[in-house]
């Protein structure tokens, strides 16, 4: 599991290299939550996904296959852009971790 560093803003972008694969994400306010936005290698997944928080954040297994990503917050609060680096923490999920890994 890696961290992947947030800003405590309620709009971001970050292009990410993990495992030989180039990321991109969106996170943006949507009125009392959080979304994103995945590209994986110049090929769009998901476009304004509301972020819930412990599940991952690509729905489908056939999506996973270089991995997912997580928001983890204390006590299952919901996403809050104020609290992303106190509280609030997304992390990368290898395959082998979601249990896609061959």
């Amino acid at each position: 599991m890696l961290t992947i560093p947030l800003d405590p803003i309620p709009n971001q972008s970050l292009d990410l290299s993990i495992g030989g694969h180039r990321w991109s994400l969106r996170i943006k306010q949507a009125r009392e939550s959080m979304a994103i936005d995945v590209t994986l290698d110049d090929t769009p997944l998901i476009a304004g996904h509301r972020i819930a928080v412990g599940s991952p954040i690509l729905p489908y297994p056939p999506m996973q296959a270089a991995g997912n990503f997580l928001l983890l917050t204390d006590g299952d609060a919901n996403p809050d852009y104020s609290r992303f680096g106190v509280d609030q923490t997304l992390v990368y999920v290898t395959p082998e971790e979601l249990g896609n890994g061959t």
